[in-house]
């Protein structure tokens, strides 16, 4: 079978197709993968201790907004829905430890800017605050957050790295923590 110079070229056009086409298949899943990391929010929670006081902070350490879906803390069974809750839970004979002193900030459902830290409580040393700095580490808690294109994560006090979620779980409001 012999070849003309015609076919050889439109072979030779169809092999550079195929190859363009998988090189721009190639790119724009490159692309795609860097549209994610260019606003991947990275979110870590922990207990702060220092000479006027100690809370608990949480800070976007990543490039990209993280948008709070869901606030938990509980130990077991019990779920709180506010930081007195746990307060009272920990301390029952507590007189002194009230909103006069303890500062709050709000997170369920809001935005952490890249590089924002929010404490989400802050007591000062006092007798009985001290005692329940002790205590507060067997509460648990566990934050769902997304990033603006819905990929979403979990961290909690179990993990020392974002958990990746397929899907956020549903909300059940009688556990929510505002």
């Amino acid at each position: 079978m012999k070849l003309n110079s015609n076919t050889l070229i439109a072979l030779a056009a169809l092999v550079v197709s195929v190859c363009a086409l998988f090189i721009s298949v190639q790119e724009a899943r490159i692309m795609r993968t860097q549209q994610r990391v260019s606003i991947y929010p990275h979110l870590e929670a922990g207990t702060f201790y220092n000479s006027e006081g100690f809370g608990l902070r949480v800070v976007n350490g990543g490039v990209g907004l993280a948008k709070i879906e869901s606030i938990q803390v509980y130990e077991g069974d019990q779920y709180f829905s506010d930081f007195l809750e746990v307060i009272d839970y920990l301390m029952v004979d507590s007189h002194s430890i009230s909103y006069n002193i303890l500062e709050v900030t709000e997170l369920n459902e809001g935005v952490l800017q890249a590089g924002e830290r929010v404490q989400m409580f802050r007591l000062p040393w006092t007798e009985e605050t001290k005692l329940l700095s002790n205590r507060i580490g067997r509460i648990n808690y566990r934050v769902h957050y997304c990033s603006l294109l819905e990929d979403c994560w979990e961290i909690n006090n179990f993990s020392n790295r974002p958990i990746p979620l397929e899907k956020l779980p549903k909300i059940d409001e009688s556990k929510e923590f505002y």
